[in-house]
Order: C-alpha cells, then sequence, then structure tokens
C-alpha cells in the first residue's frame, strides 16, 4: 500500500498485524517532489503501469484483497490498484 501524507495526529497501527500477517510498512519523507515527474511520465506514457496493476478495484473490495483473495479476472501484475469512484 502506498500512503501519500500525514495525518494532523499519530495514526494507530496494530503492530501484531504487521508481524503476523507479514506486512511490511515503509515510511518515506518528501517523496512529493517525484510526483510530477512520475505523473508526467505515465501521462506521456514514457511509463506503461499495465504490466504492474493486476487489477483495480473499489474500496467495497479493498478488504478481500487484504484478505488475499486476487480479484476475478485479475492479471499476472503484482499490485492491485483501488479507485474509491468505483463501486
Amino acid at each position: 500500500m502506498v500512503y501519500i501524507g500525514l495525518a494532523g495526529s499519530p495514526s494507530l497501527i496494530d503492530t501484531r498485524t504487521l508481524a503476523l500477517k507479514d506486512v511490511t510498512a515503509v515510511g518515506i519523507l518528501s517523496a512529493s517532489p517525484g510526483l510530477d515527474d512520475t505523473i508526467t511520465a505515465y501521462a506521456s506514457g514514457t511509463v506503461e503501469p499495465r504490466p504492474l496493476v493486476a487489477a483495480t478495484v473499489g474500496l467495497e473490495q479493498v478488504g478481500a484483497v487484504l484478505a488475499g483473495q486476487w480479484p476475478d479476472g485479475a492479471g499476472p501484475g503484482p499490485k492491485i490498484h483501488v479507485d474509491p469512484r468505483i463501486s
């Protein structure tokens, strides 16, 4: 998962979930300077994202994906894109 931005108050993360589900959480500060160039590369077609994205799901499917249930019709890519506009 990729999170962009910081909350105004500390986030409460159950570290047992990280350890027991073998999840990796990585924090990065100042990734924002790379966003403009990244967006430009995708928009211009310089970078083709389709091989990376196995499927795009709506918010109601996120729980199942996080539980390890790959969406029907998912491709071979390693990533799942979440689009909150999809119902």
